[in-house]
């Protein structure tokens, strides 16, 4: 018998200093051009004492924003909403609060309660992992059939364990969201808000999927029925990474750090809506909509089921997908470049400068799917705007995993950001 050697890594605060403020794997994360874009902006909009980030996302610039003057938050995705309310909003006499609470091991006691619970499908999905490697081993239709048992038993009273446990994260990971999740629904509003953003930032980081994306789990075997090592390996961390550890370690991050403003706003609303009731409030709006056929309700529908404790719609294959999940206009072919006009022309009429981020990408020689070109762009702000500059904000090469998961492609990022006023 072939056996997956189990090591214990101690790395929930390693793994989150190195991510960006903290938050989640996120598409389009501006983090290495975000120092760039709020020095263009302070520059261009010199007179400007607050910014409107009309798609905040992992709220990576507005945080950057933020440390220079008052900033509007808007999202349609409530995970998003949630992150930059804990960054943006919040105080911290409930962060110092809260800290002390999840330092008096309550939240642990929690978790373990729970995992104790659930003692018999660890150990089983454990021994799937530890066997794994043998050939003869079916180690995927196992993974499934208690992945599928967990759904039918426990769906309903534990559902993050129930839904995604042996799917998209490891039972003993999911247990510990779990217990972070039910544990946030005895606190004060503020000090709840905090751990809801913590959790999610934990479920990014302890997922078991292709790019720590939520848009498809991966597989322990390949298309000819033999065992995926490095998808193994990632898999076997799921055991020993401690989900509760890094809830708590992330409440570091929120809220942010030399913020301007005590008056912040996080909205979670249709864009439209968002410039409608509070566009008159800003001195120019930042945007950075979708500019590809990558809905973000697909790559994060696990953090919006937790964001919104609704888990009802959700499918009973293994993508375990949100029935209800919003599909934004802006990634459809027919749709984009009407609702990027009427998006334009909104903000013209509001009297509202802006700063526009693209990255143009390719992959291998080919060119990525972006609906909208930079000529696109460039067209539709020059008939609402008189006055346009293109700035070059960085040029980086990344890896982008393939559907299998088990080969990548080098793409070259080239990002602009655009200024109209």
């Amino acid at each position: 018998m072939i056996r997956y050697r189990l090591v214990k890594v101690n790395a929930a605060l390693k793994d989150i200093l190195a991510l960006p403020n903290g938050t989640v794997y996120y598409l389009g994360n501006k983090s290495r051009s975000a120092d760039a874009v709020v020095e263009i902006c302070l520059r261009e909009f010199e007179k400007a004492d607050s910014a409107f980030d009309l798609f905040a996302g992992s709220g990576t610039i507005a945080r950057a924003l933020a440390t220079h003057m008052r900033v509007i938050t808007n999202d349609i995705q409530a995970y998003s909403w949630k992150l930059c309310s804990a960054a943006l909003q919040a105080d911290h006499v409930a962060s110092e609060s809260l800290m002390k609470t999840a330092r008096t091991d309550l939240l642990k006691e929690a978790s373990a309660a729970l995992l104790s619970h659930f003692a018999s499908e660890v150990d089983h999905e454990k021994l799937i992992i530890e066997n794994a490697l043998d050939k003869n081993y079916d180690a995927e239709a196992r993974r499934q059939e208690l992945s599928n048992n967990l759904r039918e038993k426990f769906g309903r009273d534990f559902p993050i364990v129930g839904n995604y446990g042996s799917v998209y994260f490891s039972i003993k990971n999911a247990c510990e969201l779990q217990a972070a999740a039910n544990f946030s629904t005895t606190l004060p509003p503020e000090e709840k808000l905090l751990l809801d953003a913590g959790t999610i930032s934990a479920a990014s980081h302890s997922s078991l999927t292709v790019g720590n994306q939520f848009a498809q789990p991966i597989k322990l075997r390949d298309k000819n029925g033999l065992p995926k090592k490095d998808a193994i390996k990632k898999y076997a961390k799921g055991f020993v990474m401690d989900s509760i550890e890094f809830v708590i370690n992330s409440l570091q991050f929120y809220p942010s750090k030399d913020m301007i403003s005590n008056d912040n706003i996080c909205l979670n609303s249709d864009d439209n809506s968002a410039m409608q009731t509070h566009g008159s409030q800003a001195g120019f709006i930042y945007l950075d909509p979708p500019y590809g056929r990558e809905h973000y309700s697909r790559y994060y529908h696990v953090l919006e089921s937790i964001a919104t404790n609704d888990y009802s719609t959700i499918s009973n294959n293994l993508s375990r997908m949100r029935g209800n999940r919003f599909q934004s206009p802006y990634g459809h072919r027919t749709k984009a470049r009407q609702t990027f006009e009427q998006l334009i022309a909104k903000a013209q009429s509001l009297s509202l400068p802006v700063a526009l981020s693209y990255v143009d990408e390719t992959r291998g020689k080919s060119v990525a799917n972006r609906i909208l070109s930079l000529d696109d762009l460039r067209e539709i702000l020059r008939t609402n705007y008189s006055y346009i500059k293109e700035y070059n904000v960085s040029e980086k090469t990344y890896s982008q995993f393939n559907q299998l998961g088990t080969t990548h492609d080098l793409r070259i990022g080239h990002e602009v950001l655009f200024v109209a006023k």
